[in-house]
């Protein structure tokens, strides 16, 4: 059996190969920033929201919203949006807005800094950030199962995007930690 000494194309093809794989790499890791960027965006308004509803009184929100919604009410009486958010609004109990005040805020600030430690490349916090995605893709899994809103399944499989591309990017980051 005789053997195909090394061929000039076998060269090219392989340097070929490896321009394409350095090519999606360098595309996933941009991709992966900009998905962080929105998360740390995003949470940055979530802790926000949260730290202005532990300062709003119930009573202030019931305001705001037949405010926001008493224009629409009287030019269509019938909008249930509209119904909606002043019912909801005005049935806002201590206790929810506790609860919402806690999940924002500690949403916010785990996210935030789970991020920056991730663009800081510190290993320890890509497990993390993908267990706590994880607990709220299964959160939001419960969510859907209850009543299917279409912004909070985009939401989902979004968050299911990031899960993946922290896995690849951890996988990356670790094997060019490696020696040798």
């Amino acid at each position: 059996m005789t053997t195909r000494a090394n061929h000039p194309s076998d060269t090219q093809d392989a340097q070929d190969a490896q321009r394409r794989t350095t090519r999606r790499e360098a595309l996933l890791r941009r991709v992966f920033r900009l998905s962080l960027l929105a998360k740390a965006a995003h949470s940055v308004l979530e802790l926000a929201a949260g730290l202005a509803l532990h300062w709003t009184s119930s009573d202030a929100i019931a305001r705001a919203a037949r405010g926001f919604a008493g224009h629409e009410l009287l030019e269509h009486p019938d909008d249930r949006i509209a119904q909606a958010l002043v019912r909801a609004a005005q049935s806002f109990s201590v206790d929810q807005q506790a609860a919402a005040v806690a999940y924002l805020t500690s949403h916010g600030a785990v996210e935030i800094f789970l991020v920056a430690m991730i663009l800081r490349e510190r290993l320890w916090a890509y497990p993390l950030y993908m267990a706590a995605l994880g607990l709220l893709i299964a959160y939001q899994g419960y969510q859907l199962a209850l009543a299917f809103h279409l912004w909070l399944a985009a939401l989902t499989l979004f968050d299911a995007a990031v899960v993946w591309l922290t896995w690849h990017e951890y996988r990356v980051r670790r094997a060019l930690r490696r020696p040798g």
